[in-house]
């Protein structure tokens, strides 16, 4: 009787009458994008507060010599190393942990610094003899967790965390919002994202690299889970012509969160404080509760049929439309509806892979998703901080060329279809990200074009 009184409502149609894209839903999709903002905010904050600065190891030349002086005010480190055999100035990425050669002149002053086949190394326990290059980030998570040495490879794990948050959080929210509503699920996830990474930023020193391992893993939990619940209740409530215009456009403020995380990572240097700024202010989107109604179509699934008709009869007035009351009829409890013999029955997820054909497109589709987050994340998590030139220039250059795209989506989508401009479009990120492996090193320009490419 229940799935009868569903068939005969088709929200569809009331939204013909009240509008699919009116001034209450653009009013709601300008909260949700704020969400969609704040996401992306989180996805980068990792670049700038594990920023890996160039370092290498102190000496004496860098104490007697005022040419050579280390300043902590400054953010300035003198990288002058040079090979005494040919004279050539040396990739310190590859020698930052080698201890030096010092050579004198007769005064004793340093005339060389150089690394020889007898240079050793230090190690992570000996990070006080290192000096490090201040001019992009005061402090970072790379010296408070002391990944440096022989503890480099630890940054990468950590960093990956956050991915296999947003696999759990995926999961997780997803079951939530299909069970207590979109509007209170998004809500838990806001209050989640933003407490998981403002904690973070109190995990100081060594010991703490395990208490940050754990809030990076809730933090993506809380990111996926604000993304997904805005997005699901965004769309649902808007009509059927506007959801692939809606779809594309939240990704949008997406783009635009990066970006702002990048003006405020080069107003705010220091690790912690950059990280408080970042999140803290996110559970400010609490709001959003007051200002969002739950989607009826959930609302409708679940039987709530008197908060349904309230959000129907709101949204025509905002809208200035008429509300259908003769379609608002078929929202009735159940003891004053006829009962109705016909059985629907349940969708799973295992009807993903019930026929062969049907089959193969989930694989299809499992492959393109897989792809598509791999390329974009991997390059998000290693390279915008990493081109050559100024980094915060560059980092917003690779964020914002996502805009673009994302326009581009918008006005062929319709015209082009949907295969074609996934094939396109994957062709050329995947072309772009092998041609990099030939020029790194020989043609660094144009690995950033490149980049800038592939993530577009």
């Amino acid at each position: 009787m229940e799935e009868g009184i569903k068939e005969e409502f088709n929200y569809d149609e009331v939204l013909a009458y009240i509008g699919q894209f009116g001034k209450f839903q653009k009013k709601i999709f300008i909260w949700l994008w704020l969400v969609s903002g704040v996401t992306g905010l989180s996805v980068v904050t990792f670049g700038f507060t594990a920023y890996t600065p160039n370092y290498r190891v102190a000496t004496e030349c860098d104490l007697m010599n005022s040419s050579y002086n280390f300043d902590t005010d400054s953010f300035s480190v003198p990288f002058w190393f040079r090979n005494k055999n040919d004279n050539i100035s040396l990739d310190l990425r590859n020698q930052d942990c080698r201890i030096p050669s010092v050579e004198k002149n007769d005064e004793g002053e340093c005339v060389n610094v150089y690394f020889s086949n007898e240079s050793i190394e230090i190690n992570s326990s000996d990070i006080n003899q290192l000096i490090f290059d201040r001019t992009i980030m005061r402090s970072t998570l790379v010296e408070e967790y002391q990944f440096v040495c022989d503890r480099s490879y630890i940054r990468p794990y950590i960093s990956a965390l956050f991915m296999l948050g947003m696999l759990f959080g995926s999961f997780l929210f997803g079951f939530l919002s299909d069970t207590f509503g979109r509007i209170k699920t998004l809500m838990l996830a806001i209050l989640w994202l933003s407490m998981a990474g403002f904690l973070g930023s109190f995990c100081m020193g060594t010991s703490g690299v395990i208490g940050f391992g754990v809030l990076r893993v809730l933090t993506g939990m809380g990111c996926t889970g604000s993304y997904i619940a805005a997005f699901v209740l965004g769309i649902e409530h808007v009509g059927y012509k506007f959801t692939m215009l809606m779809g594309i456009a939240f990704v949008i403020p997406f783009a635009v969160g990066e970006a702002v995380f990048g003006i405020e990572a080069y107003l705010i240097r220091e690790w912690q404080i950059l990280q408080i700024v970042a999140y803290l202010p996110i559970a400010l989107l609490l709001a959003v509760y007051w200002c969002v109604p739950e989607s009826v179509r959930w609302l409708v699934a679940h039987n709530k049929f008197d908060q349904a008709k309230s959000i129907i009869r709101r949204v025509a007035k905002e809208n200035g439309r008429e509300c259908p009351e003769h379609l608002l009829k078929h929202l009735t409890p159940m003891d004053d509806k006829p009962i109705s013999t016909k059985t629907t029955r349940k969708t799973t997820i295992l009807d993903l892979f019930s026929t062969r054909l049907i089959l193969t497109r989930s694989l299809n589709m499992f492959f393109q998703w897989f792809s598509v987050t791999m390329c974009y994340y991997g390059l998000t998590s290693a390279s915008t901080t990493s081109f050559a030139g100024d980094v915060y220039g560059n980092f917003l250059l690779s964020v914002l060329i996502e805009i673009p795209s994302y326009l581009f989506c918008i006005f062929l989508m319709d015209i082009w279809g949907r295969r074609p401009i996934l094939s396109f479009c994957q062709i050329i990120s995947g072309v772009s990200c092998i041609i990099i492996a030939f020029l790194e090193g020989s043609n660094l320009q144009g690995v950033e074009v490149l980049i800038t490419v592939g993530f577009s």
